[in-house]
């Protein structure tokens, strides 16, 4: 007969209650002149990141290489080490003049608007300051 602490302690540990996939938030400004792109995050340096366009689709990747140290008796719920996030440009997007920084755990990408539709054909790499 399985005791209550066992039963939580399955219930806590279980492949339900681990969470899926980090997938960090990210806010959307629409400004007349750019678009703002606000990506939380935090622990990140900013050589870190990837930032590229292909086509009409801005990728946003990070990975840290950095091992944590695993103690005895944990169990690590989150792990933020690496993730990607993938945008649709708007058809009036400059990602030719795009610029990115990273600023107190958050990473943040200008897009400068274009008078007509931007027809992205190669693939742009930004640096992030």
């Amino acid at each position: 007969m399985q005791t209550i602490m066992d039963s939580r302690e399955g219930l806590f540990l279980s492949e339900a209650n681990k969470p899926k996939h980090y997938s960090p938030l990210a806010n959307i400004y629409q400004h007349a002149d750019e678009y703002v792109l606000t990506i939380a995050a935090p622990g990140f340096h900013r050589n870190q990141f990837a930032v590229v366009v292909d086509k009409d689709i801005l990728s946003i990747s990070a990975i840290n290489k950095e091992k944590k140290k695993h103690q005895r008796n944990c169990n690590f719920e989150y792990d933020y080490s690496h993730w990607h996030r993938r945008f649709i440009l708007p058809d009036n997007a400059d990602a030719t003049m795009m610029a990115s920084n990273y600023t107190n755990g958050e990473l943040i990408i200008h897009i400068p608007k274009y008078g007509k539709q931007v027809v992205h054909d190669d693939v742009l790499s930004v640096v992030v300051y």
